[in-house]
């Protein structure tokens, strides 16, 4: 979706990170590479993120780095590794961003496991962001607010700053002023074989 957005901001100065990188312990294993509806969970949320963002998107790889990069290796996006994985988002958000273009590019951060996500869902970030393009636009679900969200290219540094496994849920909670966007869908992440079992029933 290039061109102008109704704030003046240029929508085409979008680029994605899709955070992939987690071992999944309560699932078993690497649950990006987990099937729903016949495609695994990373290249699904990989494919949502490209169909949105102009100035591609980056697949952040930690557990199984190899299966995933061959899971997203002919959709268009890029990879970047984790080595440090399991101490949390907030490096694998680091490598992402790190992996971003230079310059004035706003980056939409997405989950492998927020699976109800959807197009509508993310035009409507996209057009709160446009709206305030300085501010961070971000999901309102489960009565916090987190991602999927969008950080303007001001906020790169504040987000290679972050630490732990909060990602950027603490950084989002902490301004004053965000564009909120309700985002129901966002609640519904996988965390076990049985959740997922249960969406792919239901959709059959």
């Amino acid at each position: 979706m290039p061109g102008s957005a109704p704030g003046g901001v240029t929508v085409a100065a979008l680029a994605g990170v899709v955070l992939a990188a987690g071992g999944g312990r309560r699932f078993g294993g690497p649950k990006q590479l987990a099937s729903l509806g016949g495609v695994s969970l990373v290249r699904r949320a990989a494919a949502l993120a490209l169909e949105h963002c102009p100035r591609g998107v980056v697949v952040v790889t930690g557990a199984a780095a190899g299966e995933v990069a061959a899971e997203v290796a002919d959709a268009g996006v890029r990879t970047a590794h984790n080595p440090a994985w399991c101490e949390g988002l907030a490096g694998s958000l680091r490598v992402g961003i790190d992996a971003l273009p230079a310059g004035d590019v706003a980056c939409l951060v997405l989950l492998a496991d927020q699976v109800l996500v959807d197009r509508d869902d993310l035009r409507r970030l996209i057009a709160a962001w446009s709206a305030a393009p300085h501010l961070v636009a971000a999901s309102a679900y489960a009565g916090a607010v987190g991602v999927p969200a969008i950080f303007p290219a001001a906020y790169r540094a504040r987000l290679r700053q972050l630490s732990g496994d909060g990602g950027a849920r603490a950084l989002i909670a902490s301004l004053p002023e965000i564009s909120r966007v309700a985002m129901p869908h966002a609640t519904c992440d996988i965390d076990t074989p049985a959740d997922l079992a249960a969406l792919d029933g239901g959709r059959r």
